[in-house]
């Protein structure tokens, strides 16, 4: 093993072993030096401008004001089922308790109606009364073509429509809000709806920069408050450097820090814990001081008493120290999904919010000022809606002046014996032994000798119950050649001799210089000597002899456990066992059988170092991929086809109409990568503003569509379709090809959110596929006779819902690569039914949760995975 500094930078060589932070509890000498946040957001200026370049393709501007038209239309439906009168007669709040609205949900509908007053879909009276306007236009037709013009945000429009559609039950009891939420719609909005995503990539950018401003040699403490379902905890983990950071995560949920342990199970420098903001955090675990940066995503307006909750917060920094905010606040989408929750709404008596939890924009500086926090900085986006709806915030807790960490109290019954194997470390052993003798210690004195003295002073009967010995080689060469110390093995030799009811200890301090041979002797006499305490102590030199007793003093004395330590000027690590891992690369190591048990909680990347492409021969085009879909899950053999967008970087002999910088959307062969060549008869241009998410999203699922159900079924319009394919891109665009051909379609799916999804998305009736008489259910609602066709994964049983001269086919078997085909089917975009579909979106570096996500069952529409050219692919 070699541990050594370079350039600052703590770096060790090591063969299956690794360095991870390990500091100690606060103390007196923690104050951060970061730069003041607004340094750090002007030097992350750059990056955020890239971003929000990105994040401007999203066309938020435009999907924010139709998204709460088709809401509020949804909301309004809702009201009027509510009534028990017709929609047109003026009624009150009261009226609608009357009716079975819960009083706990009076806040709520009463700011409904103000936001339907707005839309001009409701209008008070003098008298207190309310009327909802007539003929409200149908929701889900709206959401429909929402989902058309902005497929990007299926996260949002899922979750918001799924409450929205059992939004009367809800408000009279009938239904848990809390199941609405519980089977995956919301981990699927944090972690791929784009404003999740954009906000996410600017917390990056601005943790990037803290990094790069921290010193290399000390650990990095970080804390996330209210981690939630961890969508924030995934963009960040993969820029933290796991030798310098100790990274906390935490929420107010068992059930929440449960679910991390088991999203995350690969980083051994992330802990879980309890953390409730209303409640003192002293009281939970945490000491004051304990964290350089604290992370909140969402989770500080979630507070009771926000100005308390900010100032346990701060309490919780260290001087000096950032916290990273992300908040919201615009109430209208939120209320749609959380409005129904008591926790949404803040105390009647709360001054600062008569209304929601959420604070606007112009609130927040002034209020972590109020709670102490000094040089706010603020980002996001720079153009209106978004500049007003949610917000990034950088603030710092006051410095403070360095003090010197107190020692633990020294030991009274251990005999302490600081040998040093030259005259040239004395003066360490001789302050390291001042400061391990007790104040006013007449006996137990520490002493500090040369090693040749230690076995001697070994030998005596030791006076307390433990003996220690601290031996401190020569920080220079004084042997020949790579000759262990021989004073050492004689130490440890010495120590066989005392009584058995003695502790024994021994210490080994190495310098960089002489770490591998000392280390090495060490960790024989270890396998010799079983029974002894042997901990080995790398200490790299700080600015003085009295700083570097102090921290080797402050080690012998903590005696926390760890074997093998390394104490630099400003830090604290140990080495810890490392699997190995194969090299982190571009193409996606993953077997297309979808079917087959994956690991998907290993840790290693799930991306393979592959060599660049060779040029294009005749009919190829090179691309530079920066979307991808996954494979469709299928039963038998795979085809080695996926869904990409790119960028051309060179094309073949006999190669028209295509030429290197063009944006491009079409099939590519094998497994997902990020530079693959494919035949330009797969490819297509892709339209002008659009994302290249989105295009990715169009050929693969469109194309087994119509493979599937109009050249295989030929499925006529007067036909029932049966499918079976939950709510995924390939179930999505069958059923849009299915209602385009004049077809209707009965559609199963496994999770409530899917079967809510696909009702939005115009199925006829959807059943729960797991029901054991679903079947007979098909049968009840075609008369008996079956459906025409029956396409996708169907389970055993399921043939009885088929007519008796139906025909099955299976979604996703046909090969795709035909270029007539190809060429057709994307010819169809002109005809409104070969179109992008709804999709969430991955880091490349996140396949893994992509993968979870699909073998969960529970994804609603596309996965797609984003080649970020600013970031590794890989963790």
């Amino acid at each position: 093993m070699r541990c050594e500094l370079d350039a600052g930078q703590p770096t060790v060589t090591l063969d299956r072993t690794r360095l991870r932070a390990a500091p100690y509890g606060p103390g007196g000498d923690d104050t951060c030096a970061l730069p003041m946040p607004g340094v750090i957001l002007a030097r992350a200026g750059e990056q955020l401008e890239r971003i929000r370049t990105a994040w401007r393709a999203s066309r938020y501007e435009r999907f924010l004001p139709e998204a709460n038209h088709a809401l509020l239309h949804r909301f309004a439906g809702a009201l009027t089922r509510l009534l028990p009168t017709a929609p047109t007669t003026p009624f009150t709040v009261d009226d609608l308790i009357t009716a079975g609205l819960l009083p706990r949900h009076r806040r709520l509908v009463t700011t409904l109606l103000r936001l339907l007053r707005e839309h001009d879909l409701a209008h008070p009276s003098p008298d207190g009364r309310w009327r909802l306007t007539t003929g409200p236009a149908d929701p889900d037709e709206l959401t429909r073509a929402l989902l058309q013009r902005h497929p990007a945000f299926l996260a949002e429009v899922a979750l918001s429509t799924r409450v929205g559609r059992h939004l009367p039950a809800v408000l009279r009891g009938e239904t848990d809000p809390l199941d609405l939420l519980e089977d995956g719609p919301l981990q699927h909005l944090y972690d791929v709806a784009p404003v999740c995503r954009f906000t996410n990539r600017v917390a990056r950018a601005l943790l990037r920069q803290i990094l790069a401003a921290w010193p290399g040699d000390r650990t990095l403490r970080v804390l996330e408050v209210g981690a939630g379902t961890g969508g924030t905890t995934a963009a960040l983990l993969p820029l933290l450097p796991p030798h310098l950071t100790r990274y906390t995560l935490t929420d107010p949920s068992p059930l929440a820090c449960a679910a991390a342990r088991h999203r995350f199970p690969g980083h051994d420098f992330l802990d879980h814990h309890r953390l409730d903001l209303d409640t003192d955090p002293t009281t939970q675990g945490f000491t004051s001081g304990g964290h350089d940066v604290v992370i909140a995503a969402n989770t500080l307006h979630t507070a009771r008493d926000l100005p308390a909750a900010l100032d346990r917060v701060r309490s919780l920094l260290a001087p000096g120290g950032h916290l990273l905010a992300i908040e919201t606040h615009d109430p209208a989408l939120l209320l749609g999904t959380f409005g129904t929750l008591d926790h949404a709404w803040p105390a009647e008596d709360d001054p600062l919010r008569p209304c929601t939890t959420l604070l606007r924009r112009e609130q927040w500086p002034p209020l972590l000022r109020e709670c102490g926090f000094t040089h706010l900085a603020r980002t996001g986006d720079d153009t209106s809606p978004g500049r007003d709806t949610f917000s990034i915030l950088l603030a710092a807790r006051p410095r403070a002046r360095n003090r010197p960490r107190p020692l633990p109290p020294a030991a009274t019954r251990t005999r302490w014996i600081i040998a040093a194997e030259s005259e040239h470390e004395l003066p360490l052993a001789d302050a390291v032994a001042r400061l391990l003798t007790p104040p006013h210690a007449s006996t137990g004195k520490a002493v500090a000798v040369l090693a040749g003295q230690g076995p001697e002073l070994i030998s005596t009967r030791p006076p307390g119950e433990r003996v220690a010995v601290t031996f401190v080689p020569a920080g220079h060469a004084t042997r020949a050649g790579d000759e262990p110390p021989p004073a050492l093995r004689a130490i440890a030799r010495a120590f066989d001799a005392l009584p058995p009811t003695a502790r024994r200890s021994l210490y080994v301090v190495t310098r960089p210089a002489t770490a591998t041979t000392v280390q090495d002797a060490a960790t024989a006499i270890a396998r010799e000597h079983p029974g002894l305490h042997l901990p080995r102590i790398t200490l790299h030199p700080g600015e003085t002899i009295a700083a570097d007793a102090r921290r080797l003093a402050h080690e012998l004395l903590a005696t926390p456990g760890d074997h093998e330590i390394v104490l630099t000027p400003r830090g604290r690590f140990v080495i810890r066992e490392q699997p190995h891992t194969p090299p982190a690369s571009y193409a996606l190591d993953l077997d297309l059988d979808l079917d087959l048990d994956l690991d998907l909680e290993a840790p290693e990347p799930a991306w393979t170092r592959t060599a660049p492409p060779p040029p294009p021969g005749p009919g190829l085009v090179a691309v530079d991929v920066r979307a991808a879909t996954l494979p469709a899950r299928r039963t038998g053999a795979p085809h080695p086809w996926w869904s990409c967008a790119g960028l051309v970087t060179a094309v073949g002999d006999g190669v028209t109409g295509l030429r290197p910088g063009d944006r491009v959307t079409g099939l590519a062969p094998g497994t997902p990568a990020s530079h693959v060549l494919t035949p330009a008869r797969l490819l297509t241009t892709t339209p002008a503003g659009t994302p290249h998410a989105e295009a990715a999203t169009a050929p693969l699922p469109n194309l087994h569509a119509h493979l599937a159900l109009t050249v295989q079924a030929k499925l006529s319009p007067d036909e029932t379709l049966l499918l079976h394919d939950d709510a995924t891109g390939l179930g999505l665009a069958a059923l849009r090809h299915a209602r385009h051909c004049g077809a209707r379609v009965l559609a199963t799916a496994r999770t409530p959110a899917q079967r809510d999804l696909l009702l939005t998305f115009g199925a006829w009736h959807v059943l729960d596929a797991l029901a054991p008489d679903a079947p007979r259910q098909v049968l009840a609602l075609t008369d008996g006779r079956g459906a025409e066709v029956m396409a996708g994964p169907a389970p055993s049983g399921w043939e009885r819902a088929l007519a008796g001269d139906g025909r099955y086919v299976e979604l996703g078997a046909a090969d795709p690569s035909d270029p007539d085909v190809f060429a057709e089917v994307m010819a169809g975009a002109a005809r409104d039914w070969c179109l992008p579909l709804p999709y969430g979106a991955y880091p490349a570096a996140r396949v893994r949760d992509a993968l979870a996500s699909m073998r969960a069952g529970a994804a609603l529409g596309e996965i797609v995975l984003c080649f970020d050219r600013t970031a590794p692919f890989t963790k």
